[in-house]
């Protein structure tokens, strides 16, 4: 070797190759121990070794990183000290290429025990974060992948609703299932058209492979069979537990935000249920719990009724079963706040709060009494019930119409031949017309009040409006000139017709009514015997309506014509004619 010049700077000191030819007979080979003398002979060749690699005290990065290539490598050396010196001598900008893959990275690391190379998955976003970390060993290679080269190499497709990286993910030998459960991240979680579902992994996963261009479906589960070898392009579909179990659900009812049912598990306590139904109310009763248990007997369903106090199951964690119906009781005594709102002309004006028993004079009597304006004839008063009420009658209305224009359609015309029919078409246009005017209506629930003599208990959301003084009369529908005229005391209906230029030709005068300020209606009759009983008051509103001229089909006129009578009123007391205009 001194002849030679002596040993390279990356030459092997230990171990040498000696060719050797034995009595010209055959050539041998052997290793020789380059620290031990050796006798040479003629022909001889040796060959000096290069430093085994394995022996590098050193690490290597590769891929999508600026600087591909061999590391120093020191006892302790971990993931984060790595990149962290990387940053600190290069600066973050020049340790990473574009387009990297953050979530997903791996070490290649020889198993000298196994003979065999091990894949260790990690998160690059996690390691560079200080989240978590790994240790080194000498020689590991660590790989940084491009997005764009997870979709050109063999992959892995990974599915599923409870994924939160869901997508395609590299490939490599040897990989099993661990090692995906290792960088997989699961959601808890989903929104759903709005509404939040909660998520629970389940065990178990299904993994589609092509065997021989036909699909195999395998199922195995994620813990027990975490060493099952992944194959190359495998897509791997990870469960929600309710997508592989039958839900378990429990009712919950009463002081609670969201009374309903619930899916729950085999951990699921009141308390839990409680949380998933939003939460107690404050006016939970926690001396008092009920939950009806359903259980199965000799084939009969039986149930049992548990009863304890709240506050002892909240306290002992106390277990729901499946079908438990759990109520949740009110405190006794304790009601919502209820309200009245009171407006117009009073001297303090506003909402109000009441209770059981309050009336209506005692309301006014908060309020501060009347202002010296008040129209105590045209107060309007609103109930919530009534006004259900109406929205149902409104509604049984418009059947009833409906059901008339196809009943008058299907019936057969007259003997009158073109003046039956076009009496027919006159009369189911006149149908569809009220249908659509109907539609518009918005019912308010007004109660016909004389606050001079009415007493009477208030109701929640109950509204009163006094308005000012009305020193006017409404004449409207088939007069020459509808109109509103100042009142006059002492004048007629007639005085007000003619004031208004008369009736038209056609005007129903058989039918006149007149709605008083208060919503009260009543109809007025021509005839000079009764015309002067009549008294108009300030505030009303006569009414004219048009006269349906039929000779067929009378019963469906007589129909219309009560119909448009409840509309016109309904409408002047609403404050919002429509017809007439």
């Amino acid at each position: 070797m001194n002849f030679a010049g002596g040993l390279k700077a990356g030459a092997s000191n230990t171990i040498a190759k000696l060719e050797r030819l034995d009595n010209n007979k055959k050539r041998v080979v052997f290793d020789i121990d380059l620290s031990k003398n050796i006798n040479l002979f003629d022909g001889d060749k040796i060959t000096i070794m290069p430093i085994n690699i394995k022996n590098s005290e050193s690490v290597y990065l590769y891929g999508n990183i600026v600087r591909n290539g061999e590391r120093g490598y020191k006892n302790g050396m971990t993931l984060y000290s790595l990149f962290q010196w990387e940053i600190k001598m290069n600066g973050i900008n020049n340790l990473l290429l574009k387009n990297s893959e953050l979530d997903y990275a791996v070490i290649k690391r020889y198993n000298f025990k196994k003979f065999e190379d091990e894949i260790i998955t990690f998160s690059l976003q996690d390691i560079l974060s200080g989240k978590k970390d790994i240790n080194l060993e000498k020689s590991d290679e660590i790989y940084i992948f491009n997005r764009a080269e997870l979709k050109e190499n063999p992959y892995i497709y990974l599915t599923g609703k409870v994924l939160s990286n869901p997508g395609k993910y590299q490939y490599f030998k040897n990989m099993k299932l661990k090692d995906i459960r290792s960088f997989t991240k699961f959601k808890s979680e989903n929104l759903n058209s709005g509404e939040r579902l909660y998520l629970q992994v389940s065990d178990d996963i299904k993994i589609m492979r092509n065997v021989r261009n036909n699909a195999e479906i395998l199922f195995f589960n994620m813990w027990r069979d975490e060493n099952v070898t992944i194959q190359q392009f495998d897509e791997i579909t990870f469960f929600d537990k309710l997508e592989r179990e039958v839900p378990q659900k429990a009712f919950i009812r009463g002081e609670v935000l969201n009374n309903g049912n619930y899916l729950i598990d085999n951990s699921t306590d009141i308390n839990k249920l409680i949380k998933l139904a939003g939460g107690l109310t404050k006016s939970a009763y926690y001396e008092n719990f009920e939950v009806i248990r359903y259980r199965v007997e000799n084939g009969e369903r039986k149930y049992q009724i548990i009863k304890m106090a709240l506050s002892e199951a909240i306290k002992t964690n106390f277990k729901i079963e499946e079908f438990d119906e759990v109520t949740i009781f009110r405190i006794p005594n304790w009601n919502d706040q209820e309200t009245v709102l009171i407006s117009g002309e009073v001297k303090f004006p506003g909402r109000y709060v009441i209770q059981r028993g309050d009336n209506l004079q005692d309301l006014i009597t908060r309020a501060g009494g009347y202002l010296s304006t008040a129209f105590l004839d045209g107060a309007i008063f609103t109930r919530k019930s009534i006004q259900q009420q109406q929205e149902q009658r409104l509604k049984e209305s418009i059947r009833k119409l409906k059901q008339d224009s196809i009943y008058l359609l299907s019936m057969p015309s007259t003997s009158d031949g073109e003046n039956s029919i076009s009496e027919k078409t006159m009369l189911v246009k006149m149908l569809d017309s009220l249908v659509m005017e109907l539609t518009d209506f918005k019912p308010n629930g007004r109660i016909s009040v004389n606050l001079k003599d009415s007493n009477f208990s208030l109701e929640n959301g109950d509204e009163l409006y006094i308005p000012t003084v009305n020193e006017s009369v409404v004449v409207i529908g088939e007069v020459l000139n509808p109109t509103t005229f100042f009142y006059l005391k002492g004048s007629s209906v007639s005085d007000y017709l003619d004031k208004a230029g008369g009736l038209s030709h056609k005007a129903d005068e058989d039918n006149i009514y007149i709605v008083h300020a208060n919503g009260e209606a009543e109809t007025y009759n021509s005839s000079w015997l009764f015309e002067n009983s009549k008294e108009i008051k300030t505030g009303d509103t006569i009414i004219v309506p048009m006269k349906i001229y039929t000779s067929s089909y009378l019963a469906f006129s007589k129909d219309i014509s009560q119909v448009i009578y409840q509309l016109a009123v309904t409408a002047v007391s609403f404050k919002t004619i429509g017809i007439f205009k």
